[in-house]
């Protein structure tokens, strides 16, 4: 009777056994080991990724689907799961706590529940998070050590939370402008880009902040315009501006101007001289001396700014005796010495030669036309003799004179005899040329008056004078005598 009970109750179980092994022949299931936290450390407001592992135990491909609980609210939505035979599917989800003690659960939903064992469907555990009440990262304590503001994500003010500026710039979060440059952190890193620990990112000489607001250079560049001056040099020494590679615009960078031609970076023409600096250097000309020839014409106006001006000079006596042997190195100015001999027509008889400027061993510079004049007799014959001129770089090849405007004679003759018909002012202008085609000119003006006419009249008044004279001394006296004798005789005869 035992034993056949005992066989019975075997046989029982065997069949439940197998009941359950059927009926439990798809279960999936999840382990309390099998879900992690993405932190340690859980602050209010931060979030937190929970992950959960599901496992396949039996030979067949199932799906589920994973919910997440936080104190029995669902976190998010359905996370679904499909795990080969024999294998694991991870889930996760992002979680944002509150301060305080959560239950945190993990739920597996089988798509199969009629195969899947229940009883490894559900895990939870329990997690404290500490209180941040700004959501800034940094719990309330440690805001309270810190000395911010427990109840504002970004203390200062400048753009950047606490937790940024502790964590991961390392600035300070009670100052705006952690490196004092004018700009607050927050606007370095977002907007600028630029150091928030550094006043001059660059390296440049200004600070961030003069450059941004200024000057509005690049203050990650160290040469803004790239013409390889700093931004702070070209404002603090050269005073140019750092955004324009050549400042004067006179074709030659800034750098070019200061290193290599000592140039001004900030005037077009340097020396003033009529030509901007870069047609100086494409010229040939020094843009340092307005003069590079020294020829006394500017390099702006001189037609040949490399080659001396030809150097008029007109001999004091129609020879070359005031300076026979001209020495270009010893005066490149524009000289002018004139002089001439005059002959009367009338009498045929030459007068004596008048210096008209000074003498050979003093040469004048002419500043411009008319600076001297001669007087002279109607009808008089002037001569001008140009051999003293010379060339200080070459040779004079031609020789233009002209009287009253009009050209009367031109070629390679130095002198010029010029008889003057007619009174009043007239201008005799020479111009000479040189081998190179630079030309020069002097004007003089001439005078012409009747002398003779003035010498006959003074003459006649002088006699007029003469005669009045004799007059008034010798005659009226004589006349004065005889009227006293004839009183006299007159007395004497009344008294006898």
């Amino acid at each position: 009777m035992k034993k056949s009970v005992k066989i019975i109750t075997g046989l029982i179980g065997f069949l439940a056994i197998a009941n359950v092994a059927l009926a439990y022949s798809g279960d999936i299931g999840i382990d309390k080991k099998d879900i992690t936290f993405s932190s340690d450390t859980f602050i209010e407001g931060k979030s937190v990724r929970i992950y959960a592992t599901a496992t396949n135990s039996s030979s067949q491909d199932l799906l589920g689907v994973v919910r997440f609980y936080d104190d029995n609210k669902e976190i998010g939505s359905d996370q679904p799961i499909s795990i080969f035979a024999g294998k694991n599917d991870g889930v996760f989800i992002d979680w944002i706590p509150t301060s305080g003690e959560h239950t945190i659960q993990v739920k597996l939903y089988p798509w199969h529940p009629e195969i899947d064992d229940p009883g490894n469907n559900t895990i939870s555990t329990t997690v404290n998070v500490t209180q941040d009440s700004d959501h800034d990262g940094i719990p309330n304590p440690e805001e309270i050590k810190l000395g911010t503001d427990p109840q504002k994500a970004d203390s200062d003010g400048d753009g950047l939370s606490d937790s940024q500026e502790i964590y991961t710039y390392h600035t300070d979060p009670l100052k705006a402008d952690t490196d004092g440059d004018g700009l607050a952190d927050g606007n370095e890193i977002n907007l600028h880009h630029t150091d928030p620990l550094k006043a001059d990112t660059d390296g440049d000489k200004l600070s961030d902040g003069d450059e941004v607001n200024i000057y509005h250079t690049d203050p990650l560049k160290i040469d803004t315009d790239g013409d390889t001056l700093t931004d702070g040099d070209e404002i603090n020494i050269y005073h140019t501006d750092p955004l324009k590679a050549d400042t004067d615009g006179d074709g030659i960078s800034d750098s070019d101007e200061i290193k290599i031609h000592n140039t001004d970076p900030t005037k077009t023409d340097t020396d003033n001289d009529g030509l901007a600096d870069s047609q100086e250097i494409r010229l040939g000309t020094n843009p340092l001396n307005p003069d590079t020839d020294d020829d006394g014409i500017p390099d702006g106006v001189d037609p040949a700014p490399l080659n001396k001006a030809p150097v008029i000079s007109i001999s004091t006596d129609n020879t070359q005796s005031q300076n026979p042997n001209p020495d270009p190195n010893s005066n490149s100015t524009l000289q002018t010495n004139i002089t001439s001999s005059s002959t009367n027509s009338t009498t045929n008889s030459p007068s004596t030669p008048q210096t008209l400027t000074t003498s050979s061993t003093s040469r004048k510079t002419f500043d411009a036309p008319n600076s001297d004049s001669k007087i002279v007799n109607l009808l008089s014959t002037q001569t001008f003799d140009a051999t003293p001129s010379f060339d200080p770089d070459g040779k004079i090849i031609n020789y233009q004179w002209e009287v009253d405007g009009k050209k009367v004679q031109e070629g390679n003759k130095k002198t010029l005899t010029q008889t003057f018909t007619t009174l009043g002012k007239h201008p005799v202008k020479l111009t000479i040329t040189d081998n190179n085609g630079q030309s020069v000119s002097k004007e003089y003006e001439v005078s012409v008056v009747n002398i003779d006419l003035y010498k006959e009249i003074g003459i006649t008044i002088a006699t007029i004078l003469l005669a009045l004279v004799i007059y008034f001394k010798y005659i009226r006296s004589k006349a004065r005598a005889s009227d006293s004798e004839l009183k006299n005789a007159a007395d004497k005869s009344h008294r006898t």
